[in-house]
């Protein structure tokens, strides 16, 4: 993939995000998938564990006046045994598109059969709006 496709491709999740599309923004991401932050991992083993998750951080972003995020691809790492290795960083941005914060991190990916990009990892070095304390505990699972 080019790199104008792989600016895109970010842009687009991060788009689908804010906006609430989740069923698009799910389809990029492999499971399951490892989530690394500050002080630890989480597994997320379905597209569920990954809408909650991204519900939850979207509901901090937005409490903080987010209403886009403009994302910026830094560099790509076409050399670790045929992944695709994104460093972006999601400017989170609020009304006359004043910056609120930033997250920093990188996506880990591989095509599918289809040529289709997928994340099988994500690496957040920075994450905005301090992390949220407390977000990061997925609701346990009905049995």
């Amino acid at each position: 993939m080019e790199e104008a496709a792989l600016s895109r491709f970010c842009q687009d999740l991060a788009d689908a995000v804010i906006e609430g599309r989740l069923d698009d923004a799910l389809r990029v991401y492999s499971y399951p998938l490892a989530v690394y932050r500050p002080g630890g991992v989480n597994v997320e083993r379905s597209r569920e564990d990954t809408q909650r998750a991204l519900t939850g951080r979207m509901s901090v972003a937005k409490s903080n006046g987010t209403v886009a995020i403009a994302t910026k691809l830094l560099n790509i790492d076409r050399s670790k045994q045929g992944r695709i290795i994104l460093e972006v960083e999601w400017a989170y941005l609020g009304p006359a598109c004043k910056e609120l914060d930033r997250t920093h991190l990188r996506y880990y990916c591989r095509t599918d059969g289809s040529g289709a990009l997928r994340i099988e990892m994500v690496d957040l070095e920075r994450m905005a709006f301090h992390g949220a304390p407390g977000l990061w505990q997925l609701p346990d699972r009905p049995h």
